[in-house]
């Protein structure tokens, strides 16, 4: 559940236990939830802004573009 004082994370992983897995444990922390989760780094790109996140945690390997250049952009 959602509080204005929990940190707002995105999650990008193209694994999608590892991705489910993350999103869990992020959740379940009392300073943390998760805003977004995708599987590729254009899509995060598309939405990080409107979802406001502080956090990004960022998967290095991803598909088409890579988690070291998305977070160059970011």
């Amino acid at each position: 559940m959602y509080t204005p004082f929990k940190k707002r994370v995105i999650i990008i992983e193209d694994d999608k236990i590892l991705l489910e897995s993350f999103e869990h444990i992020v959740n379940i922390s009392e300073k943390f939830v998760v805003v977004g989760t995708y599987s590729n780094a254009e899509d995060a790109l598309a939405e990080i802004v409107r979802k406001k996140a502080e956090i990004v945690l960022m998967d290095i390997e991803l598909p088409v573009m890579s988690g070291i250049a998305a977070t160059e952009i970011i």
